[in-house]
């Protein structure tokens, strides 16, 4: 047991006075229990042989009173070492100390050492019992002191001018223990302060140095695991790369580190310059601009070139400007665009022959076909009076499937046209009403007669009205409206409609046969008809409507549909053109 309490005093005087262990960082608690089991230890190590010389001579108050005071002491530590009561403990040692501190002064048994050793009392009360308390007890001793002198309970051994000392001793140590205490609480709670905001800083930190370890390590696996070979350049110095870079270089890293880009590409680029020219000029081009993209010729370590899509980016670290480059092999799709160009060529020289042929067989078809109606129209002028009626007949026939056999051809080489982008409009301001629709009223009325239709032309624009638009194609668009109008109909009549709604819109309305609601989503497309075969009953071959809205295109107009089987159809051409009058 007296081992361990010597230990322990040992470990409390370590805590108290050792610049190495005693630091600011331990609490206010820890240092007072340190300094007060000091005082207690050294108090009792003092109070005890003191006590027994004092009984030795023969003065037993002074002996009983130095003894009593170790054993309060001693029975004051385990409220301190185990129950940790601080306070009540400081107080109480402080209580004991100040009485013993007077008996010494008022008595002669302290042989007048009673007010040197009392002299300590404004240091450590101010310590162990902090604040304005403590400033209370150590102004209360002073007081009791004093107020001993004044009486001259001590009976003339102190004169005044030692009274005086005393007292201005007392004071000045009690003003310089008070200030330097305030000055080490000021300075504990600014170090406090400041630990707490370096403690918050250090956790900030800490938190955005594991965010940065976090998104480097991302970044790096993103670097890593790149499709694209990836690598940085310090000036033309390769510093890093990734692993793509290796494998389509065929390069080990040790190699690739020690090589500059023009020792990975060929002496020249497909342009006949010099790679170590040209690269130089990229570079420049990219610090200017902060960074470009071009095709490159590289080479590996075979020898073997290939086509790359190159970037250059300038990233800056640590104040330094650094190329990150980065390429993907594009040699397959260099090819497959060759392929395109060449088949592009070769499709643009199949419409070349195919243009040419049909222009070939249209005028062979239609040199023979023109000699046959003129003839067959000769013919019947001179015979008229002498064929019979299935002459008449026969002749009609010829006149009739030459005439279909030349609109034929007249729409395949217009789609033909289309289709190869090679017919040039013409724009210009057109009456459509007096050059368009009227002549072609005049044209159908022959026609309409025979089916016996009524062929109606509605106008509700003022003439004189032009609108800018291509003469052939729009002519064409309302022919093959009308004529599909009156091929269709069997009885009634058909009425084209001109008219304005903001924008002009033409009008093929008629009371034919009208169109199933599953064949209008597809009756513009080219070759298409309801009724397909050779058991149709109307002749045709699909382009008319196809060519209607690709002639609309052209005139920046739409064609819109709306029919009902067996009730008729209307067609409407409606243009966006800006409107202008005479």
């Amino acid at each position: 047991m007296l081992i361990d309490w010597f230990k322990y005093q040992r470990q409390q005087f370590t805590e108290a006075f050792s610049f190495k262990e005693y630091d600011l960082s331990k609490s206010e608690d820890q240092r007072r229990t340190a300094l007060l089991t000091f005082i207690m230890f050294t108090g009792v190590i003092f109070l005890v042989p003191f006590g027994l010389y004092a009984l030795y001579n023969c003065s037993y108050v002074q002996g009983l009173a130095d003894l009593s005071a170790a054993i309060m002491i001693t029975a004051l530590e385990p409220y301190l070492r185990i129950k940790k009561k601080i306070e009540f403990v400081a107080s109480i040692v402080v209580i004991l100390f100040s009485i013993l501190f007077v008996y010494l002064i008022i008595s002669d048994e302290g042989s007048t050492s009673g007010h040197i050793w009392s002299l300590i009392a404004p240091v450590c009360v101010l310590f162990l019992i902090r604040g304005k308390k403590g400033l209370y007890y150590t102004l209360g001793f002073l007081a009791t002191v004093m107020l001993i002198f004044a009486l001259d309970i001590p009976e003339g051994r102190y004169d005044l001018y030692f009274k005086i000392r005393y007292a201005g001793a007392f004071s000045a140590i009690l003003i310089i223990a008070y200030l330097l205490e305030s000055a080490r609480r000021k300075t504990l709670i600014a170090y406090k302060q400041k630990n707490k905001d370096l403690s918050t800083i250090v956790r900030e930190l800490e938190r955005k140095d594991a965010q940065l370890v976090e998104s480097i390590g991302k970044y790096r696996v993103l670097f890593e695991r790149s499709n694209d070979a990836i690598f940085l350049l310090d000036k033309l110095n390769i510093i890093d790369c990734n692993d793509k870079t290796l494998n389509i270089f065929g390069y080990t890293k040790e190699e690739i580190l020690k090589m500059t880009p023009v020792e990975l590409s060929p002496e020249y680029q497909p342009d006949g310059k010099l790679s170590r020219e040209k690269i130089k000029d990229f570079f420049e081009l990219a610090r200017i601009n902060g960074a470009l993209r071009f095709e490159w010729l590289q080479k590996n370590k075979t020898g073997h070139e290939f086509y790359a899509d190159t970037n250059l980016h300038i990233v800056e670290i640590n104040k330094r400007q650094f190329i990150f480059v980065t390429l993907r092999d594009i040699t397959s799709q260099k090819n497959t665009e060759q392929m395109l160009i060449k088949s592009k060529n070769e499709a643009e020289k199949s419409e070349r022959l195919k243009s040419e042929f049909l222009a070939q067989v249209s005028h062979e078809i239609r040199t023979p076909v023109n000699a046959i109606v003129n003839l067959s129209s000769i013919l019947k002028s001179d015979l008229e009076n002498k064929l019979s009626q299935e002459d008449l007949i026969a002749f009609n026939a010829m006149e009739g499937s030459a005439s279909r056999l030349v609109r034929t051809i007249d729409l395949i080489l217009n789609m033909s046209e289309i289709e190869a982008g090679a017919y040039q409009p013409v724009f210009k301001d057109i009456d459509i009403a007096s050059e368009i629709i009227e002549p072609l009223i005049t044209v159908f009325s022959s026609l309409a007669e025979e089916k016996k239709l009524k062929l109606k032309f509605i106008n509700e624009l003022k003439n004189p009205f032009k609108i800018q638009m291509d003469h052939y194609t729009v002519s064409q668009s309302i022919l093959n409206l009308i004529d599909n109008a009156i091929k269709y109909t069997n009885k009634g009549e058909v009425t084209v409609h001109l008219h304005s709604n903001g924008n002009v819109a033409v009008d093929v309305i008629d009371t034919g046969i009208g169109i199933s609601k599953e064949y209008l989503n597809r009756m513009f497309a080219i070759f298409s008809q309801e009724d397909q075969g050779y058991s149709r009953r109307f002749e045709g071959n699909g382009l008319g409507l196809a060519l209607v809205k690709e002639y609309c295109k052209i005139n920046r107009a739409v064609i819109k549909v709306e029919s009902k089987k067996g009730v008729g159809s209307k067609f409407s051409i409606i243009f966006s053109n800006t409107i202008t009058s005479d």
